[in-house]
């Protein structure tokens, strides 16, 4: 498993910072890691968020049309 900082896993996902952490606290993307004895060290497991992802796309109830048309 590799671990990886928010910023890293919002790029990952070709998205902002901002919007992978309001699907973080949405429930939608996993929670960090803080790892013990260092507090402001918080990571993301990359293979959590990459099956978030999945089951994120899979469960998407648009039908691929665009919303603004």
């Amino acid at each position: 498993t590799i671990a990886v900082r928010a910023e890293r896993a919002a790029l990952s996902l070709d998205i902002s910072l901002g919007s992978f952490l309001t699907l973080v606290r949405e429930g939608k993307m996993p929670s960090p890691i803080t790892v013990p004895g260092h507090s402001g060290l918080v990571l993301y497991d990359f293979e959590a968020v990459r099956s978030a992802w999945d089951d994120l796309k899979n469960t998407s109830t648009t039908d691929g049309a665009n919303p603004y048309d």
